[in-house]
């Protein structure tokens, strides 16, 4: 079964002036249209988490979406909540809206170690020059499931959430890994 696609959109643009990042356009396109295009071949269903009122902006370039059930932007663990309806039986393939550079190999990265893993792991993120990418990873179903309880305990770093989960980290040394969320 392929896994659900889910582009975290939703936050408040701090470092481009309160924008939607997702909607920025990108070598004449909005980042969010580079972004869904190389996921929705890895996926069954491609989903976005943006903002309420942005909603209709992103309709073209998803099956679904969704959004944060707080108005205070709580991060992307929020994001992943308001998908989890969605991926309660299915992997989820998380990744940014702001790295229309990143090669449909770093997600293959992912789909690979997945298939090969012993399904005790619960998540894989990639690690790029060794830092780790916690917006780029692939949850299955028990790190999904972990969520609200992690929220209702405080956590909003996606990083530690991961971390938390005992998730694998994949090494991926390609180009591409340049978020865009920045004033060009």
């Amino acid at each position: 079964m392929l896994p659900v696609g889910l582009i975290l959109a939703g936050g408040q643009g701090r470092r481009v002036h309160g924008a939607d990042k997702g909607l920025l356009l990108w070598q004449g396109r909005p980042m969010v249209a580079w972004m869904s295009d190389l996921l929705q071949p890895f996926c069954g269903m491609c989903l976005i988490s943006c903002r309420r009122e942005s909603r209709p902006a992103y309709a073209a370039y998803a099956d679904l979406l969704v959004h944060d059930a707080t108005p205070d932007f709580p991060g992307p663990l929020a994001g992943l909540l308001a998908a989890l309806p969605y991926c309660q039986h299915a992997e989820c393939l998380i990744l940014p809206c702001d790295m229309p550079l990143l090669p449909p190999a770093a997600l293959q990265k992912l789909i690979d170690a997945a298939r090969c893993a012993p399904p005790e792991i619960p998540a894989f993120m990639l690690e790029h020059q060794g830092q780790a990418q916690p917006l780029l990873a692939l949850l299955r179903p028990p790190a999904m499931q972990a969520i609200p309880t992690a929220l209702s305990t405080g956590e909003r770093s996606l990083r530690r959430f991961l971390c938390a989960q005992g998730t694998q980290r994949i090494s991926c040394e390609l180009p591409g890994f340049d978020n865009l969320n920045h004033d060009q």
